[in-house]
């Protein structure tokens, strides 16, 4: 009984510390969540949090789950094909971020994060404690810094505008006229719901990546403007 007893409590606490593992990792999740969800992007804190505690899960039961097969006759392990398996699966999740809407792409960060967020759970979750944690740290200072200093380095700003125009197509020539005076269309969707209303959509290349003050004072300038929407 005695024996037994202090197998069990070896057993118990040899789990316990793997369940410390799948909580470390799912924290790093989080922590690289919180900066997406705090852009207001598609996967957030729980996403984030459950792949990497799914990737941890998995790298211990590939590791340790098997363990009572070794030895036996015709039996091999590799606990490596989870691990690829792991990077396959989690490439799909991450392709269901990503959206093309108005020649844009948008969510390849986040499904980029989605990705590195599952390796720091497989890292963790194989006792690469310091490898998941400065890794944590790492890609979640990055995100912050290129966010707030280098984001539109080398690319365009761009703003999507959406107009409610009541009037004739002279109200809207004038109304693109003044846009085309301050800002480059790049496309342009109308659509008239009846003689005398118009949705138009519009993405144009802006001045700088905070130009929404300027554009809403410019188009309220038209009383023919019933609704704007950026």
């Amino acid at each position: 009984m005695t024996a037994f007893m202090t197998s069990f409590d070896t057993d118990f606490l040899w789990e316990m510390s793997l369940l410390l593992r799948l909580l470390g990792a799912g924290l790093c999740g989080a922590i690289i969540g919180y900066e997406r969800a705090h852009r207001f992007k598609e996967a957030g804190i729980r996403t984030h949090f459950v792949v990497a505690m799914g990737a941890a899960l998995f790298i211990v039961i590939s590791k340790y789950g098997f363990e009572d097969m070794i030895g036996r006759s015709g039996v091999g392990l590799d606990p490596s094909r989870v691990a690829s398996g792991i990077v396959s699966g989690v490439g799909f999740l991450g392709a269901g971020i990503i959206f093309i809407r108005n020649q844009t792409i948008t969510g390849l960060t986040t499904a980029a994060g989605i990705w590195v967020t599952a390796g720091i759970g497989m890292a963790i979750g194989s006792g690469l404690y310091w490898v998941g944690g400065l890794g944590t740290v790492l890609i979640y200072t990055i995100q912050m810094i290129l966010h707030k200093h280098f984001l539109r380095v080398g690319t365009v700003p761009t703003i999507n505008l959406k107009l409610t125009i009541a009037g004739s197509n002279a109200a809207l020539e004038s109304i693109q006229k003044t846009l085309n005076s301050k800002y480059q269309i790049i496309n342009t969707k109308i659509s008239q719901q009846n003689p005398a209303l118009f949705i138009v959509e519009m993405k144009i290349k802006s001045q700088s990546t905070n130009d929404y003050a300027a554009l809403l004072l410019l188009m309220k300038k038209h009383p023919d403007i019933k609704s704007i929407e950026i």
